[in-house]
């Protein structure tokens, strides 16, 4: 197999009872995002209704990040007060003349705070199971497509993952 073809790359979420029903949180490119960029995590919370029980092809990967972690960066984020201090965001633009690549900006992070908050406020339990969610690569969509365009380490750690599941297809 080529890294052109169409492989879905299935993607392990921790599932949590919810007074919404149950959400599932990624338990694998949680911590792919690049440092600043920590408020994009919101969006790798989907509904139970986007995951599938079992993956439905091989290239399934393992989970890595437990489910009472995706609970303490969620706390950290609901608490944060959106974003760099204006002190550290002047420094950056006095020595780099732009905007990290990759950091989110204080609006961003505002809303992902006051959406960590709503989803808290549903008091997820983790059930202590896994399901599944399926991405189209090499191009992704949907959430795992838009942190990618805008994060690079993400997208490198997407595009590693998938290269390693095409190595073992053979």
């Amino acid at each position: 197999m080529s890294s052109g073809e169409a492989v879905p790359l299935w993607v392990p979420y921790n599932l949590f009872r919810s007074k919404l029903g149950i959400v599932g949180m990624d338990a694998f490119f949680w911590d792919s995002v690049s440092e600043g960029g920590e408020a994009r995590r919101v969006l790798l919370v989907q509904p139970a209704t986007r995951l599938h029980h079992r993956p439905r092809g091989p290239c399934a990967l393992k989970p890595r990040v437990a489910a009472e972690r995706n609970l303490m960066d969620l706390e950290r984020l609901a608490g944060s007060t959106g974003g760099p201090s204006l002190v550290s965001r002047l420094s950056r633009l006095l020595t780099t003349g732009w905007r990290v690549r990759g950091e989110v900006d204080p609006v961003e992070a505002r809303i992902a705070s006051r959406m960590a908050g709503e989803i808290l406020l549903s008091d997820p339990k983790p059930l202590g199971s896994v399901a599944w969610l399926q991405l189209d690569m090499p191009k992704p969509g949907g959430a795992y497509g838009y942190i990618a365009s805008l994060d690079s380490r993400f997208s490198s750690s997407l595009l590693r993952a998938w290269k390693f599941c095409l190595e073992r297809l053979g």
